[in-house]
């Protein structure tokens, strides 16, 4: 992990902020080490950062310094010429004009030059290693941290946007953060700025380029792209040990264990969930079958008991943009590594499973001036309890100008909720939440490079909602796997492909499971089995266990302005010992979600 501050225009009071800063970032991410603290301050430019330390980083280099030029990045970038090695600074600094036609992955790279005042950040084509700017006057702060750009020049506002799409939709969308003039830059970009003088970006993978690709399935692209995968995971294998990977019940973790059976490279499988789970079950037989490294993780930590301890490290970290729903994962980061792991995950495959037309009910056969008002309304639901209707004014809004941006970028209507999936949900919601992983692993993605990107956007929606890109790719790599079940029945608009049906939908893996001591709640082991007389998930159980602690935290902010969010009166009445925990399971998420933004609000 390497976090990273760098601008133009500090003051000297911001400067030894930031210095501080960078200092008291080990209180929030332990496993780094302040060893590899560095400052450069030449007046007008300053940059900072704080990584790993480097034996247990290796082979990364994050830094790289030749002259007056700094160059640094974060993630895991992968490289379409094998003369570069991305994780290696000085090729980067070596190569930096090519970068934006070599470059894929889940990265950021960052290149300071103090002679001639000039800042340059290369984002990744989606944008999922998230980079933030504050951009006031002549002051330009960029970071990977909210928290350091916050302490930095002194911001305490919350972004009424951000909140109420947070509380609305359960993560930040567009480019916003929970903090006041705090935006997040958009990726496929290079991002310049000089010392005095305006900003510019250069696209050099736009959305207005993947509007323009025509659906039209083509056998070479597939062909393609299941090589592609391959190639990527066997070079990252070679590169970094240890290498993992989920295995699931679902399509996206079987599409990469087909890719890594077939190309014969090493790696370790994870599985989370009970013996009984539909998860473990499969995931065991196909691991029998192929003789694969596996291991089960149903480990559980007494959350409610570490409940302090979990919240403030996951607001931290996460700058509160990941929901307390999710506080088991923080409890259970150890505080030291021996070393950075790679972890594959499967987020970013529903891009080609027409997601949100099954997920929201979408018919495909809705008018075009329809369907994007119809999303957006049932994207941002109307039965919004114990929040105020401003708030969802304020997300629907965001929601309906992100997909007018769409339109004008040329997606068709019926495109725009994909493009909303890749370039939002999946963007700013798996984006945050890989920072809980980042000070001990670095997570890779194929499903969010530009290969599977393009290819799902030249499906046709029925395509999309069939899965036929799942299968393609299987069937492509190592095509026994289909004769495994998946989690969940398909849709029965998926037609028969003889011996091989497609007999099942995918579930969608939206929590990372990995490092088998950290990834110990996956939504499968999350919910108990009814008949077995459990009453849901387990965050229903932390709320009532610390639910004198919501409350104490929420309303001892009386003059808050995220009352002017959330309906006080109704979360007092939910909240209340009156009201039966059974009335009350329902609201967990809202509740959690109102919880982490008042825990936000609260953090010094």
């Amino acid at each position: 992990m390497n976090i990273f501050l760098v601008g133009f225009g500090l003051s000297e009071s911001m400067k030894v902020e930031a210095t501080t800063a960078l200092r008291t970032a080990m209180d929030v991410y332990p496993q780094l080490d302040l060893d590899t603290l560095n400052i450069w301050d030449n007046g007008n430019a300053f940059a900072g950062m704080l990584h790993t330390n480097p034996i247990v980083a290796s082979p990364r280099e994050y830094i790289a310094k030749s002259g007056e030029c700094l160059t640094l990045f974060t993630g895991t970038p992968i490289s379409t010429d094998t003369n570069i090695i991305p994780h290696r600074a000085m090729d980067l600094a070596d190569n930096w004009s090519e970068l934006p036609k070599k470059l894929d992955g889940q990265f950021a790279a960052v290149r300071m030059d103090f002679q001639d005042l000039q800042l340059e950040v290369l984002t990744d084509p989606l944008g999922m290693e998230q980079v933030y700017i504050h951009h006031h006057g002549p002051t330009v702060v960029v970071s990977n941290s909210v928290r350091l750009i916050e302490q930095t020049c002194g911001l305490t506002d919350i972004d009424e946007i951000g909140a109420s799409l947070f509380l609305s939709l359960g993560w930040v969308g567009g480019d916003r953060t929970l903090r006041e003039s705090v935006h997040v830059l958009p990726g496929g970009y290079l991002h310049q700025w000089k010392f005095n003088e305006s900003h510019t970006s250069v696209a050099y993978w736009s959305q207005t380029s993947l509007a323009q690709l025509s659906q039209h399935w083509e056998e070479s692209r597939l062909n393609g792209l299941a090589h592609s995968f391959i190639a990527t995971l066997r070079d990252l294998s070679n590169r970094f040990t240890p290498f993992g990977c989920d295995l699931t019940g679902g399509r996206d973790s079987r599409v990469l264990a087909a890719a890594l059976i077939a190309g014969g490279i090493p790696a370790t499988f994870n599985t989370g969930g009970s013996a009984e789970s539909a998860d473990v079950q499969i995931a065991t037989k196909i691991a029998e079958a192929f003789h694969l490294p596996h291991h089960i993780n149903n480990a559980r930590e007494l959350v409610t008991d570490r409940w302090n301890e979990g919240v403030r490290r996951l607001i931290r970290q996460n700058d509160g943009m990941v929901n307390l729903w999710q506080v088991a994962n923080s409890i259970s980061q150890p505080q030291n590594v021996d070393n950075i792991p790679v972890w594959l995950w499967g987020i970013g495959g529903e891009i080609a499973r027409g997601f949100y037309y099954s997920g929201q009910n979408l018919s495909p056969t809705s008018g075009d001036s329809q369907i994007v008002r119809t999303f957006c309304s049932r994207l941002v639901r109307k039965n919004t309890e114990l929040l105020k209707e401003e708030t969802r004014q304020l997300a629907l809004q965001s929601v309906s100008e992100t997909c007018q941006g769409f339109l004008n970028d040329g997606f068709e209507p019926l495109q725009v909720p994909q493009a909303f999936y890749a370039f939002d949900r999946v963007r700013r919601w798996a984006g945050a939440n890989s920072r809980k992983a980042s000070p001990m692993c670095d997570m890779f993605t194929p499903f969010c490079t530009i290969p599977f990107i393009e290819t799902a956007f030249t499906m046709s929606l029925h395509d999309q909602i069939t899965g036929r890109l799942h299968n393609e790719l299987i069937s492509a790599t190592e095509p026994s796997l289909l004769d495994f079940l998946y989690n969940k029945p398909l849709s029965a608009m998926v037609p028969k492909r003889g011996v091989r049906r497609v007999v099942a939908d995918t579930v969608r893996e939206a929590a990372p499971r990995w490092l088998f001591r950290f990834l110990q709640y996956s939504a499968s082991q999350l919910r108990r089995n009814k008949s077995q007389g459990g009453k849901g998930p387990v965050q229903a159980e932390w709320v009532e266990a610390k639910r004198g602690a919501i409350l104490d935290v929420c309303l001892g902010h009386h003059s808050s302005v995220l009352w002017n969010y959330v309906d006080r009166r109704s979360f007092e009445k939910i909240m209340s010992s009156q009201t039966p925990a059974e009335i009350r399971h329902p609201y967990c998420p809202r509740i959690l979600s109102i919880a982490t933004l008042f825990h936000y609000e609260a953090e010094p």
